[in-house]
């Protein structure tokens, strides 16, 4: 075999162990199930946590007839990122291996929506980027007679309003796709534009916008558009252009966005200042700022309602007069319930309630509600304080904030140095304390400097210790004091020895006989293990061969109280005495 042949076997061998095969299992994301839908291969991440599912259409090629959507595994690395945080939230599938042509009378998107809610989901969304979302942007313009469309859609720089590749193809049959914007005012569904101002073509995305229909109830359905025109990115959204680096901004305005689809089901509520008059008996936990395009959480305990397990919490923007979020909770549960909110919002101040929900006999009405939240929306670089200690002090540029229940804390705070301090010590009760140790990086001072060019945690470290006390009622006790727990204490009874041998303070007729908590040593040194606060006492007895002085002492202490009542009754007895002597008159 000559040298040029066996380079190129080594050259297809190499090459074959490099090539991806999404029909193979080695390239499967993890998580994900492979489903057959529709005549394709579809990876499936399922989340029966949620009740949404997204149907993931990413781009392929253009044709004068048809265009195509890509596999996963084709997808660039930030839109696999962008495409497992929607599916870390949602339920959601993705083409799996081949490639789609999609065409005008294809109904992909319908015949993957039923198939989604064939198997639970409540709500179906459809997300499209490129010409993913030009066969969306086509199915939504021209639903079918079955309704069976998504809930929602989400458009991502997708060429929709093509006007040169239509003149150019005007015959063919296909050519339908490129001119969607003409016809969007058919759209009866609630529909997101994401674009970045980078990319030439944002403008169709515009012109599809304009041409929706106006929001309100359109055949049984609440619809709302929306319009986002993203600085500093191209047709990647998710991808800023100056560096290349993931941006996640565009997924939480898809959250916020599917959240108002979901929670349109409640607009009969509003507006709902009316339905809440004295009511304010939700307690919710919630951050008091936050930075904007983030998620938060509220955190609740929802009441008993007799005879009912499934409510729904729903969170009400004070400022819109609208419903924002919803979800179902089960109110026989008395676990706190957590409900994510998506800020998007350009404000300074979001002003938000949250209610629960109920429905008896067909009947639905708020049950309860909260008091007005105010969150402030803050620029800035946000440092997180894990101290692992509820409600203490954290001290930051002379300003005392607190840790959370679970012993954390967020500011946001500007660029450059600051000053943060925590307590050295935190006095848990009078026998246990904790002590400050040092920061997670090192630092074992608990008044540091930090510097802030980006986010940044710090994390506290303190150790329990707990309080050992131990007396004796002779000699010096040394010893006590606080100790770390699980650590081993010594502790020992000095005296000092007399001339004839005895130990000063003692009397000679006096033994040691052990601790309290271990009666049976002979010892004056002693070792505690420490895993709770202690107090142990010095035993001291008589020694037995002094019986008899023991018996004597006794003795005495009993003539001695002899002697002391009879001197008591002699002295009252006195003055009746003269009275009995003095003369008659």
């Amino acid at each position: 075999m000559s040298r040029d042949i066996i380079i190129v076997l080594a050259f297809l061998l190499i090459l074959s162990s490099i090539i991806p095969y999404p029909s193979s299992g080695f390239d499967q994301p993890k998580g994900a199930s492979v489903e057959r839908i529709a005549g394709y291969s579809w990876y499936h991440w399922m989340r029966p946590e949620s009740d949404s599912c997204i149907i993931w259409l990413g781009g392929g090629k253009v044709t004068p007839t048809y265009v195509t959507v890509n596999p996963y595994i084709l997808e660039s690395l930030n839109t696999m990122r962008f495409i497992q945080d929607l599916a870390g939230r949602y339920g959601l599938i993705a083409l799996a291996d081949g490639e789609v042509e999609y065409r005008v009378d294809s109904k992909l998107v319908s015949k993957l929506c039923s198939w989604i809610r064939s198997i639970g989901y409540k709500y179906v969304f459809a997300v499209g980027y490129s010409t993913g979302g030009m066969a969306i942007a086509y199915e939504l313009t021209f639903p079918d007679a079955s309704d069976s469309g998504p809930d929602g859609a989400v458009i991502i720089s997708s060429m929709v309003d093509w006007r040169e590749m239509a003149e150019k193809h005007k015959a063919s049959s296909g050519v339908e796709l490129y001119t969607s914007a003409r016809h969007s005012m058919n759209v009866r569904r609630s529909i997101l534009l994401i674009y970045g101002e980078l990319a030439w073509f944002w403008r169709q995305g515009e012109e599809y916008y304009r041409n929706l229909p106006k929001q309100g109830w359109i055949g049984g359905y609440w619809f709302f558009k929306e319009w986002r025109l993203m600085k500093g990115v191209e047709h990647e959204v998710f991808t800023l252009e100056e560096d290349g680096t993931y941006d996640s901004k565009p997924f939480i305005i898809i959250v916020d966005f599917l959240d108002r689809v979901r929670a349109s089901c409640l607009k009969d509520f509003e507006p709902t200042a009316p339905k809440i008059q004295g009511m304010g008996n939700l307690k919710v936990d919630y951050p008091k700022s936050a930075r904007p395009y983030t998620l938060i959480q509220l955190r609740l305990k929802t009441p008993n309602v007799e005879d009912l397990r499934v409510g729904k919490i729903a969170v009400y923007d004070l400022d819109d007069d609208s419903f924002v979020a919803a979800a179902e909770v089960d109110l026989s549960s008395r676990e706190p319930k957590i409900l994510e909110l998506a800020l998007v919002k350009n404000r300074t101040v979001r002003n938000f309630q949250v209610m629960l929900i109920i429905k008896r006999d067909g009947e639905t009405e708020i049950r309860g509600s909260s008091q007005p939240i105010k969150i402030d929306v803050v620029e800035g670089q946000l440092l997180r304080v894990e101290t692992g200690v509820s409600k203490i002090n954290v001290v930051i540029d002379g300003k005392t904030h607190h840790t959370d229940g679970d012993g954390d804390l967020e500011a946001y705070l500007g660029r450059g140095r600051h000053a943060i301090e925590l307590p050295k010590v935190i006095q848990v009760s009078e026998r246990e304390r904790l002590l400050f140790t040092s920061w997670g990086d090192g630092v074992v001072e608990s008044l540091r400097d930090v510097h802030l060019d980006k986010d940044r945690l710090l994390e506290a470290r303190y150790r329990t210790q707990y309080l050992l006390e131990a007396n004796s009622e002779y000699g010096a006790v040394d010893g006590t004091g606080w100790y770390d727990a699980n650590s081993t204490a010594l502790i020992k009874i000095h005296l000092d020895d007399s001339s004839d041998g005895s130990a000063k303070g003692v009397s000679p007729h006096l033994s040691f006989h052990g601790w309290s908590d271990d009666p049976e040593s002979k010892s004056l040194v002693r070792k505690v293990y420490m895993d709770r606060p202690k107090s142990v006492r010095a035993i001291w007895r008589l020694r037995q061969e002094d019986g008899n002085m023991m018996w004597l002492l006794a003795a005495t202490s009993i003539l001695t109280s002899i002697a002391t009542l009879t001197i008591t009754i002699l002295i009252i007895r006195k003055p009746s005495d003269r009275a009995c002597l003095s003369p008659l008159r």
